[in-house]
């Protein structure tokens, strides 16, 4: 993950409010997902992940994470993934859901998980803008899709309710 793809999240966290959900997920997560754990004093195991991860993406996501935390802002991170053997020929039989945020040895991260796509969903409940840039997982294979699908259906649900969505 490039670091201009961190430097955007910065911006807008800057413009939120206390209480304004900040979700973030995708590929970018995973340093996040690191960040967070570092901070807290924890453990976290990424599988193939750990490849994509720098220092600096973490300094940054840790500096996001901190400026979240002291405005009040909700931040909501995979708590669970889809993960998979091979991202570009996924094995049905390898292609399963993770117990937590851990993704095993040997394996990658192919989407958000059903919990979190729970979560996502409970925070969307009193939003009034949704900034939605990327996917979810990888969506151009079925087994990966899931929850980007989903996400793009909450977002529509979201616009119908007249919920402001710019999707990016």
């Amino acid at each position: 993950v490039k670091p201009d793809k961190i430097d955007p999240i910065k911006l807008n966290v800057m413009k939120m409010q206390a209480g304004d959900p900040l979700v973030i997920t995708g590929k970018i997560a995973y340093n996040f997902i690191k960040a967070e754990a570092e901070m807290d004093g924890k453990a976290v195991f990424l599988g193939n992940e750990e490849q994509d991860i720098t220092k600096d993406n973490v300094q940054k996501a840790k500096e996001i994470l901190i400026l979240a935390r002291s405005k009040g802002i909700r931040y909501i991170l995979p708590i669970d993934h889809i993960q998979t053997d091979n991202i570009k020929k996924p094995d049905p039989e390898k292609t399963r859901p993770t117990q937590g945020v851990n993704i095993e040895k040997g394996y990658w991260g192919g989407d958000i998980g059903p919990k979190t796509r729970q979560l996502i969903r409970e925070a969307a409940k009193d939003v009034k803008l949704v900034f939605k840039n990327g996917t979810d997982g990888v969506y151009k294979k079925e087994l990966l899709a899931e929850g980007t699908r989903d996400i793009v259906k909450l977002l529509a649900e979201l616009r119908r309710q007249g919920v402001e969505v710019i999707v990016g």
